[in-house]
């Protein structure tokens, strides 16, 4: 397991342990590439959501986006496109590299209602 897959597993964790109490939803990126065959019969691979956060999380009816990121990763041309849109959409957007990054993000936002 890469370490940003065991991050995502641990912030998956942690917010399945807070759905009892709280209301909150959160759904993990699963894009992936798309393939389709051109006319000329070439097997063409894109992805229409490059750059979309690996998470989303809507709590009290307001939504965060999670980039997770491991080591010295940084974010991508398209992340930081991604990451501009939604903030001037009015969303919030962050960089996480640990679960404790998570923890305060989602405690500071349930503390707000």
């Amino acid at each position: 397991m890469t370490p940003e897959k065991k991050l995502e597993k641990q912030v998956k964790d942690y917010l399945q342990s807070l759905l009892p109490k709280y209301p909150l939803y959160y759904c993990v990126n699963l894009t992936g590439a798309v393939m389709r065959q051109t006319d000329q019969g070439k097997i063409e691979t894109t992805n229409p959501l490059i750059g979309y956060a690996d998470m989303s999380i809507i709590i009290n009816g307001r939504i965060i986006f999670l980039e997770l990121k491991a080591g010295y990763n940084k974010q991508t041309d398209a992340q930081k496109i991604f990451e501009l849109k939604v903030k001037r959409a009015g969303a919030q957007y962050y960089v996480v590299y640990a679960i404790d990054e998570v923890k305060t993000i989602v405690e500071n936002e349930l503390r707000r209602n």
